[in-house]
C-alpha cells in the first residue's frame, strides 16, 4: 500500500512547475518629437573595431563567447551617446517630449547591468547581502509591476512594496494551470497502485486532474470527484503533500520538495524536471521494485492564471 501511494504521490506532485509567460511590461514607444532623421554618425570601420577589440574596453556584449564586429555596435549603443541617439534604441524615455542624454543615462541604466552596478542608483533591493542582476531585474521591472494588475500583498505584511515583488519574481513563471499528459509507463503490467490500478492504465485517471499556482508558488489540485473515488484515501495524501510543497526555481531544472505521512511514516521527495517549449518532462523510476519499472510523462500549460 505504500509503494502505491507514493508512486501516486510523486506523479501529481509533479504537476506543480512549468515556465511560464510571466507578466508583460510594455515596452515604452515615442512619436518622432523634431520631425527629422539623421544617419549614425559614428561609423563602425574596420580600423576603429581593431582598435577596441584590442582595449580594455572590448566585451563580448551578447554572450556568443567571442568578440566581434556585433559586440562593437550594442558597445557603441550602451557607451556612446551620438551612436545610440541616431539608432532606432532611442526614445524619449522620460516622457519630457525631447530625446537628449537624460533618456540615454536610463537606457543605460535599465539595459546594462554593469553600467547600473556602477552608478549612484544599484543597491541590495532583495537583501541577500549582494548587489547583482537580481536587483538589476527588481529595479528595471518594479514600478511597472507596482501600477500593474500583478501587484498585491505576497508576504502578507499589509503593504505592497518590493519585498511582495521579490516574491512574485521568484514564482512568476510557475503562475498558472497544468495538466498531465503523454505519460508512458515502462514495466511489467502486473504493478498495480491503489485500488487495484495498473501502472500502464494511470493514464485515462492522471489526464482528469488539474492543478494551479498563484502569486506565491502556493498550489491547488483539482482532483474530479469520479478520480477521488477510484484512488479512495490516496487522494487525502495528495491534498497533505500538495500543502507542503515548496518550489524552487534552478538554473537549467525546477526542483519541488515535498513530504508527506503515509500510514504513519513521513517520505521526503525532491523531484527534478526538464524545461520543454510548454512546459515540462519528467520521468522517475520506482525504485520498490527489482526491475525498476520507469514512467515519463509531460506536464503542460494550459492557463496563465492561476
Amino acid at each position: 500500500m505504500k509503494k502505491g501511494l507514493l508512486v501516486l504521490l510523486f506523479l501529481v506532485i509533479t504537476l506543480v512547475f512549468v515556465g511560464c509567460d510571466g507578466v508583460y511590461f510594455p515596452d515604452q514607444t515615442t512619436n518622432e518629437l523634431d520631425g527629422t532623421t539623421s544617419e549614425n554618425t559614428e561609423d563602425i570601420t574596420e580600423s576603429s573595431l581593431e582598435i577596441w577589440k584590442n582595449s580594455d574596453d572590448a566585451l563580448d556584449m551578447n554572450g556568443d563567447r567571442k568578440i566581434d564586429e556585433v559586440d562593437y555596435e550594442l558597445y557603441l549603443l550602451a557607451y556612446n551617446y551620438d551612436y545610440w541617439r541616431n539608432s532606432d534604441d532611442a526614445l524619449d524615455m522620460n516622457d519630457d517630449r525631447k530625446i537628449n542624454e537624460d533618456d540615454f543615462e536610463i537606457y543605460q541604466l535599465y539595459n546594462y547591468f554593469l553600467y547600473w552596478k556602477d552608478s549612484s542608483v544599484a543597491e541590495d533591493l532583495n537583501d541577500d547581502q549582494i548587489i547583482d542582476e537580481i536587483d538589476h531585474e527588481i529595479y528595471k521591472n518594479y514600478e511597472a509591476w507596482l501600477t500593474s494588475n500583478f501587484a498585491e500583498d505576497l508576504n502578507d505584511d499589509e503593504v505592497i512594496d518590493v519585498d511582495d515583488f521579490v516574491i512574485y519574481q521568484e514564482y512568476d513563471q510557475y503562475i498558472g494551470t497544468y495538466m498531465i499528459r503523454d505519460y508512458v509507463y515502462e514495466g511489467s503490467e502486473y504493478y498495480i497502485i491503489g485500488d487495484g490500478i495498473r501502472f500502464s492504465n494511470l493514464a485515462q485517471y492522471l489526464e482528469d486532474i488539474s492543478l494551479s499556482v498563484d502569486a506565491r508558488g502556493q498550489v491547488s489540485v483539482n482532483i474530479p470527484e469520479n478520480v477521488q473515488d477510484i484512488f479512495g484515501d490516496v487522494t487525502d495524501v495528495i491534498l497533505q503533500a500538495t500543502d507542503n510543497m515548496v518550489i524552487t526555481n534552478l538554473n537549467l531544472s525546477t526542483a519541488i520538495d515535498t513530504f508527506a505521512n503515509i500510514e504513519g511514516v513521513e517520505f521526503n521527495i525532491s523531484l527534478y524536471l526538464s524545461h520543454i517549449e510548454n512546459g515540462f518532462s519528467t520521468s522517475y523510476t520506482i525504485g520498490f521494485y527489482d526491475d525498476n519499472p520507469k514512467i515519463y510523462f509531460n506536464i503542460i500549460k494550459v492557463d496563465n492564471n492561476g
